[in-house]
C-alpha cells in the first residue's frame, strides 16, 4: 500500500509541476487529497484468463511542499 500511495503522491506531484512552470512560483504548505473526489483503482491480467479490477475509496493522502526546495 506504501507504494500505492508513493505513486499517487508523485502523480499529484507531477500535475502540480505541469501547471506550474516554476515551482518557486507553487506556494509550500500541505496538500491534502479531497476524499470525496479520490479514489486509487487498478487491472491486471491473470494468467490471460480474465482481468479485475480492484479499487480503494478510503485512504488518506497528504503533500508536504518546500518550494523553495523539491527534492
Amino acid at each position: 500500500m506504501n507504494y500505492v500511495r508513493g505513486a499517487l503522491a508523485a502523480t499529484l506531484l507531477g500535475f502540480a509541476c505541469n501547471a506550474v512552470a516554476d515551482m518557486s512560483e507553487m506556494p509550500s504548505g500541505e496538500y491534502g487529497l479531497d476524499k470525496s473526489h479520490g479514489y486509487i483503482t487498478f487491472t491486471y491480467s491473470h494468467f490471460g484468463y480474465s482481468n479485475p479490477h480492484v479499487g480503494f475509496n478510503s485512504f488518506d493522502l497528504t503533500l508536504n511542499l518546500d518550494s523553495a526546495n523539491v527534492e
